[in-house]
């Protein structure tokens, strides 16, 4: 993961425990309540993963996060999601182009 990625991930996991202690949830009550195992939300909280935008608005759905707070939680998942996105991109890009080269070189030399 690049630095910008952790960061987002680090402040997005940030935002979104915050968000549940303010709801007075604990990680096990969350993770019952989204029917998912409590691992996930501590990996996402403490940015070691980064969750989908998706499973960012169940989380905050399920949290009753309302208004600026709410679109600032999204406003971060999608920033972190653009973040792994282009970082994973930018590793396999030399790995795609090898391919298209030598693909679109078969190709004109008619094979």
């Amino acid at each position: 993961m690049n630095k910008e990625a952790e960061e987002s991930s680090n402040e997005l996991g940030s935002a979104l425990r915050e968000a549940r202690l303010a709801a007075r949830w604990g990680v096990r009550e969350l993770a019952r309540r989204l029917d998912m195992h409590p691992a996930f939300i501590s990996s996402w909280e403490l940015g070691h993963r980064t969750p989908k935008a998706l499973d960012v608005a169940c989380i905050i759905g399920a949290l009753g996060v309302i208004g600026e707070e709410k679109t600032r939680i999204l406003r971060l998942a999608l920033a972190a999601e653009l973040h792994r996105s282009c970082f994973w991109t930018a590793r396999a890009y030399p790995v795609v182009r090898r391919e298209v080269g030598e693909h679109g070189a078969r190709n004109h030399a008619g094979g």
